[in-house]
């Protein structure tokens, strides 16, 4: 990616630009010709990987895929970077944030279909022109006690699940082995104090969505 505007990145305090600059960095390591770059960044990868559902492969898939949407939305808007928190399984991904329009929501799925890999959208981002603070310390703590809950419940493999929570909404996206152990994961979600709704994007181990290209 060309950043035209050398203040884009002048001064990274935004928690979304760290990540964008630390991701683009950790992917050039894993792209890079032969060499210990590529052989530790497949080897982290592959550390973080080895108990998840999906493959190493589908792992640094994602995460390319997680860094060019985010390279789209930044090259269109910054506000739409900033706005958007983007999670991607196996090349399905959730959009979850709140923005200010509607026409901004389709223009950040719009965006997203743009990007290579790309094999499912998951539009969650919510609508909201209030001026109100959100309170993002009670989305913090609601997403901490649902993986505390996970992470206790011998049932569940927690590594398979990413959680967002924006405004009481709690999403969920991955993998699970088995319905029965989907369904663990929102009772825990469900009885957590200030959960508005929980929406599932959640597919099954053995669900043929996983097979198709």
């Amino acid at each position: 990616m060309i950043v035209r505007d050398r203040t884009t990145f002048s001064s990274v305090t935004n928690p979304r630009r760290r990540w964008f600059v630390a991701a683009i960095f950790i992917l050039a390591s894993l792209g890079g010709c032969g060499g210990t770059g590529l052989a530790v960044g497949a080897g982290s990868t592959a550390a973080v990987t080895a108990l998840q559902e999906r493959s190493v492969e589908d792992a640094v898939r994602d995460a390319r895929i997680k860094v060019d949407v985010n390279s789209v939305l930044l090259q269109k808007d910054e506000k739409l970077f900033i706005k958007t928190s983007i999670d991607v399984v196996e090349g399905r991904v959730m959009l979850t944030g709140i923005m200010q329009t509607e026409q901004a929501k389709a223009e950040a799925e719009r965006l997203t279909w743009q990007v290579e890999g790309v094999k499912q959208v998951y539009n969650e981002l919510q609508i909201s022109d209030s001026q109100g603070v959100i309170d993002y310390a009670r989305d913090t703590r609601i997403s901490a006690e649902l993986r505390a809950g996970m992470i206790s419940d011998k049932a569940i493999s927690d590594i398979n699940y990413t959680i967002e929570a924006v405004d009481g909404s709690i999403y969920l996206i991955g993998i699970a082995r088995s319905q029965s152990e989907l369904e663990r994961v929102i009772g825990h979600a469900r009885v957590i104090p200030g959960v508005k709704r929980v929406v599932n994007h959640v597919v099954l181990k053995d669900d043929p969505i996983r097979q198709k290209s």
